[in-house]
């Protein structure tokens, strides 16, 4: 139970963060969920393995088509698209940077300059919202016994 509202919680604070603070997008909620409860020291790790466990394979092909790195001209794969969000979500966390990344906004690339690297975002932020909350029921549904 404390993981469904955990991640109701999450959802709603990143629909509506922008009448918080302007232009600011849920890539630090997004990638916050699978940490939430981690004082070890591996959120990136538990990040991580959200989404390579609990993400369905269109998903993942999708965040891998969502995410191009402009200086080498190449899609980003899972595991680096995974690093830059939560990279982001460092930025956002630690340094107060609200307004390194947005997400498209029609589908089409947008350019957005991150904490490591270029970005060109072709993800809505709808579509990545949906695609953490199903594998949060994934992630709920694991724990849940058989």
């Amino acid at each position: 139970m404390l993981m469904m509202h955990q991640t109701q919680r999450l959802v709603s604070l990143a629909e509506d963060i922008e009448k918080i603070r302007r232009k600011i997008r849920c890539a630090s909620c997004s990638s916050s969920y699978p940490r939430m409860r981690t004082t070890d020291g591996k959120s990136h790790f538990y990040t991580w393995k959200f989404f390579r466990d609990f993400l369905s394979t269109g998903d993942k092909q999708r965040i891998e088509a969502g995410f191009g790195d402009v200086d080498k001209g190449s899609l980003l794969s899972l595991k680096e698209a995974v690093d830059y969000l939560y990279a982001i979500r460092c930025d956002v966390v630690h340094e107060g940077n609200y307004w390194g990344f947005n997400f498209s906004s029609d589908g089409t690339t947008t350019m957005t300059a991150g904490p490591t690297v270029n970005i060109g975002v072709r993800i809505r932020y709808p579509e990545f919202r949906d695609m953490v909350v199903r594998g949060a029921v994934e992630a709920i549904h694991s724990k849940l016994p058989t």
